[in-house]
């Protein structure tokens, strides 16, 4: 029985989501929001249901090309079946008001598709929010501390961002998922009956949403936290067997699908993409501005105590939590693209806080009346500052990924328009290359080689890669570092790195990036500025050029330019 704040809490906090879906998600600006909720990776797992419904065979799916991977005589969508499986309920109700409505076709992305997937997304994330208020409850936690932890969770961190905004993604499935094992990881602790055969299910859901989120299995230890019991009387064979059987089974979804895709039993979706395992970026995944999972959720500070009490009174618990906790946090932060591309926050952190209010909950139940009090006042700024630093990602004010602490100290609860799309993009994460990259091209100029860029000399000398030096079939890494200066105020704002592929003087393509991703910024001084991209494989005979070049009015200086280009080895 969920004590009286927790259910008031639960309503507030439905609510929010149902309003914020409303205004933001089927709204929008212009009435028209809802075209838009299927957005994002969330294209790929909509695509499943979308290929295998209306067209018989995810692989028919009609989404971007990018969502596939080659693999056998076809090709597959790179996602596990997870996220798509969750949502399948609402696709098919879905697709059945579409056909009463006479308004199905081939796509998938009419108004009735796009509002299940709203749907689904507040459904799951509410049910996660319930499902972990009754594993507190059932563990004797205090309703006042369940109430806050509920808001905290969904309110604090980026759960309210990706329900909302990006419900065809699949952090708020992944997020259910955990949650759900998590219960019947304490029914099971607590001797309900059939709960070893549910958490088998519930755990196969969970590693079909993420498979690295087969890692939660170490910290299912945490329902001993609140809840007194043992493991013992699972120890059966018969329960065990039956158990992974079905877990196996549902398991099996996946192959089936891949077999069905393109002829194979067992595919790697992301082929050409993987972990930098000697490199992780442990501080920047937890606390860097760029994406930081405490830095832009703070309310989460609260884990770092409360993983300390409990290593210090309940080791036995605490010590898998916290490494199951400590490999999740570098199996993310291992992956190539560690920032995790365009979005809010460290995203892939949200699966696991049903294992982060545990823990928050069942220190803050352990401390006195006054300092539980006091430590829950306290994270209330925090909570907002939160929100509101999720209003200003939705309206253009922190940037999809490139973040620093001198650009989040601009912007720091700035709401005014001027605030608004300040930032440009720079420094992009470095290509997937397990063997390395073989450098192409490597150009320093000295601190006194100084390139002027003026209405009257628009271009730098470039950096040319002929057809003789350019490999084709390999992808292609440029990295770009100088300082500059502008002589006349704001000049830099229009000054722009330019890189293209041509073939005896045609182009083929031509892309720009402004060299000043600090627009309106007081750029009379010499500020260093580092930029990275990726450079599509090059076609046979085609050169590339890298270059500065001014088309506005003002005048900017450059020294310590480097310019370096790499391509992916193959072998």
């Amino acid at each position: 029985m969920l004590g009286r704040w927790t259910r008031c809490v639960l309503i507030a906090v439905a609510v929010v989501l149902v309003c914020a879906a409303a205004r933001f998600r089927v709204l929008g600006d212009d009435g028209h929001g809802w075209q838009g909720a299927v957005n994002g990776d969330g294209a790929g797992y909509h695509g499943m249901l979308a290929g295998l419904i209306l067209h018989g065979n995810p692989a028919d799916a009609p989404i971007n090309p990018a969502f596939f991977t080659p693999a056998g005589d076809r090709h597959v969508i790179q996602y596990t079946c997870g996220a798509a499986l969750m949502q399948a309920p609402f696709f098919l109700l879905a697709h059945g008001i579409a056909l009463l409505r006479g308004s199905a076709d081939g796509t998938g992305l009419g108004i009735e598709y796009q509002l299940g997937v709203v749907v689904a997304a507040l459904s799951w994330a509410l049910l996660g929010l319930w499902l972990i208020a009754r594993v507190l409850a059932r563990g004797r936690i205090q309703d006042g501390i369940i109430a806050f932890v509920i808001a905290a969770v969904s309110l604090g961190t980026g759960l309210l961002y990706y329900t909302v905004i990006t419900p065809a993604m699949s952090h708020v499935y992944g997020f259910a998922a955990v949650a759900w094992s998590v219960f019947e990881a304490q029914s099971l602790w607590t001797r309900r009956s059939q709960s070893s055969q549910r958490l088998a299910i519930a755990l196969a859901v969970m590693v079909l949403v993420r498979p690295t989120l087969g890692l939660v299995l170490l910290m299912l230890p945490a329902v001993a936290l609140i809840s007194a019991g043992t493991w013992q009387h699972a120890l059966r064979a018969k329960p065990i067997i039956l158990s992974i059987a079905l877990g196996m089974a549902v398991l099996f979804i996946q192959p089936l699908l891949w077999k069905l895709q393109c002829g194979e039993w067992f595919v790697d979706g992301y082929a050409g993409e993987g972990f930098n395992w000697s490199n992780p970026r442990h501080w920047s995944v937890l606390f860097g501005a760029r994406k930081g999972f405490f830095y832009y959720w703070p309310v989460m500070l609260l884990m770092l105590p409360a993983l300390g009490w409990g290593l210090w009174r309940h080791a036995r618990s605490a010590i898998p939590i916290t490494v199951g906790l400590l490999a999740s946090a570098y199996v993310i932060s291992a992956w190539w693209n560690w920032y995790y591309g365009h979005g809010y926050g460290m995203r892939p952190l949200i699966d696991l806080m049903p294992v982060c209010a545990l823990l928050i909950a069942a220190w803050l139940n352990a401390l006195t009346r006054t300092m539980r009090i006091a430590l829950m006042a306290a994270s209330a700024p925090l909570i907002a500052l939160q929100l509101f630093q999720t209003w200003q990602y939705q309206v253009g004010i922190i940037h999809p990924f490139n973040m620093d602490r001198e650009k989040h100290a601009l912007i720091f609860l700035r709401a005014d328009d001027e605030a608004k799309h300040r930032f440009g993009d720079a420094n992009v994460a470095e290509l997937y290359a397990p063997n390395g990259m073989d450098t192409l091209a490597s150009v320093s100029l000295s601190a006194d080689s100084v390139i002027h860029l003026s209405p009257d000399r628009q271009h730098s000398p470039a950096l040319r890669l002929g057809a003789d030096r350019l490999p084709t079939g390999r992808e292609l890494f440029a990295d770009i570092e100088l300082r500059r200066r502008a002589l006349d105020p704001l000049a830099s704002d229009t000054a722009l790195l330019v890189f293209t592929y041509a073939t005896e003087g045609r182009q083929r393509m031509h892309e720009t990036f402004p060299m000043n991703d600090i627009r309106r910024l007081d750029d009379t001084r010499w500020r260093h500025w580092r930029h990275a991209f990726n450079m599509p494989v090059a076609n046979p005979g085609e050169e590339v050029s890298i270059y500065l070049w001014q088309p506005g009015r003002g005048r900017v200086e450059v020294r310590d330019l480097r310019i370096t280009v790499r391509a992916v080895r193959t072998q």
